[in-house]
């Protein structure tokens, strides 16, 4: 009964703000982080760990070792990519030449970074108005980085912005959290995608009930689209959808 009540407070609005609101004391959320990880740690399952997407034999490189770590939202600082979708990520991008590939939706820019230093030329788009802040110091990172010539970013609508003739080895698709959104951004953006290119959606298996129209969605653009080839689930990480035009 005490764990059951404990749980439904957590669960209410005011429990929520009272997390929330202790979760601002440091040390209080130290041992919060503190308690998760330790159950992670004696929970884990060295199977299960072998069935997932991530593991990799031989493991040559280091994102094929990403399975060792927990891949969540914890994991988030700069960019909201997991470990097991940034390594997914990185070997779609390491296995071609100069890739170009186009962002949409960035956020913070942590991604932005990331793809850059995998060696793509990225052209990354958002239209959150707090790039006005955000952008600048993005800017800076890069610049600092050497990577400020591999980025265009933009601020603008990703369902709108014009593609441009040349085509994307790669779309992110990571900004539209609506049916309509993602179905316009599918309709702009598939076109200007090279035949054997990748169209990788986040939120394509929907983690949260507001984003089952963004997977119901991307499941319909898939099965009426032949040329659209969908990796089996069971092989790709966290809540990615990844489809290969075939032609």
């Amino acid at each position: 009964m005490g764990r059951r009540t404990a749980s439904a407070v957590v669960g209410s609005r005011v429990g929520l703000a009272i997390v929330r609101s202790a979760m601002r004391n440091p040390h209080v959320r130290a041992e919060l982080l503190l308690s998760l990880s330790d159950k992670m740690a004696r929970t884990a399952d060295w199977d299960t760990a072998q069935a997932e997407p991530a593991f990799r034999v031989p493991a040559e490189r280091f994102e094929d070792l990403v399975w060792l770590f927990s891949s969540n939202w914890l994991n988030h600082r700069f960019t909201r990519l997991d470990f097991d979708e940034a390594a997914y990520l990185y070997r779609i991008l390491a296995a071609i030449d100069r890739p170009r590939m186009a962002e949409l939706g960035r956020f913070r820019g942590g991604s932005t970074v990331f793809y850059a230093a995998s060696g793509a030329r990225v052209t990354s788009i958002d239209g959150n108005p707090k790039q006005d802040v955000w952008g600048p110091e993005l800017e800076r990172v890069l610049d600092r980085m050497g990577l400020r010539e591999q980025v265009d970013l933009v601020v603008g609508d990703t369902r709108l912005h014009e593609p441009g003739p040349d085509p994307y080895d790669l779309v992110f698709f990571d900004a539209s959290v609506s049916g309509d959104g993602i179905r316009a951004e599918i309709e702009n953006w598939w076109p200007a995608i090279a035949v054997g290119g990748h169209a990788v959606f986040r939120d394509g298996r929907a983690q949260l009930p507001h984003l089952l129209p963004v997977q119901e969605e991307v499941d319909r653009f898939v099965g009426a689209t032949p040329e659209a080839d969908r990796r089996r689930d069971r092989e790709v990480p966290g809540c990615f959808v990844h489809v290969i035009k075939t032609a």
